[in-house]
């Protein structure tokens, strides 16, 4: 069977690995005013999540560590971590991404990492690398939030563009000609807008704020972030271990 070597353009839920918003093999009670505590391992792989809306308070439960989650947090969750979620009404949305792979790593944790799409680190990076048609470029900066997981390849974080930032024009476009070496590429949108082409179709789409966008491995793509600014989260994930 052919690899779909289509663009999954999303405003609800994007499905390249297991993606959207109800989860399996939870426990949960809930309330008339729409609070609820919900008992959540992460049985079907390593989960990368952003807040929409509502807030929680999860609980690790072998260490008892607890965070404050809202809209813009971002989770990482390793896969069999059991967590208690303590969800306030009246309503909780959130993205999540899944991934198990076939090829389990050496990674261990115990503990969730905890960001938000409106950190602003000191480790933003230019974004260079190596396009397999047109060779070395910069394009943007970005941070790595979550660099592995407990089987394959999946790494995530943000990546932003515009003015003044590396390789943006002056009024903050950045056109990036891409193609995904790493793995298949999930993305929310979080700010400002930016067009698609498939440039192996002629395919295009244009994207705004909120939108979800799945890339996959190895289709080339033209993306062009329109200024002033454009920020995405981001999730890669592939069977085959890093190299």
């Amino acid at each position: 069977m052919d690899r779909d070597r289509r663009i999954h353009p999303r405003q609800g839920c994007a499905r390249p690995r297991r993606t959207g918003k109800d989860q399996l093999n939870q426990r949960h009670t809930t309330s008339s005013d729409g609070s609820g505590s919900i008992v959540w391992s992460s049985p079907l792989g390593d989960e990368c999540a952003v807040v929409l809306e509502g807030s929680a308070t999860i609980t690790v439960k072998a260490t008892g560590k607890q965070y404050e989650v809202g809209p813009g947090s971002i989770i990482y969750e390793p896969k069999g971590l059991e967590q208690i979620w303590d969800v306030k009404g009246p309503y909780f949305k959130k993205f999540w991404v899944i991934f198990d792979g076939p090829n389990p790593t050496d990674a261990t944790s115990d503990d969730l990492i905890i960001a938000n799409v409106n950190d602003n680190p000191e480790t933003w990076t230019p974004y260079d690398f190596t396009e397999p048609l047109e060779g070395d470029l910069t394009k943007g900066e970005l941070v790595i939030l979550r660099p592995e997981g407990s089987s394959g390849t999946v790494l995530s974080g943000l990546w932003r563009s515009g003015k003044g930032i590396a390789g943006s024009e002056p009024d903050g476009t950045l056109v990036t000609p891409y193609t995904g070496t790493l793995g298949d590429e999930t993305i929310l949108l979080l700010e400002g807008e930016v067009h698609v082409r498939n440039d192996e179709t002629n395919e295009e789409w244009d994207f705004k704020a909120g939108d979800l966008i799945a890339l996959p491995s190895g289709v080339h793509v033209t993306w062009t972030s329109k200024g002033p600014f454009v920020k995405k989260f981001w999730v890669i994930t592939k069977a085959d271990l890093p190299a």
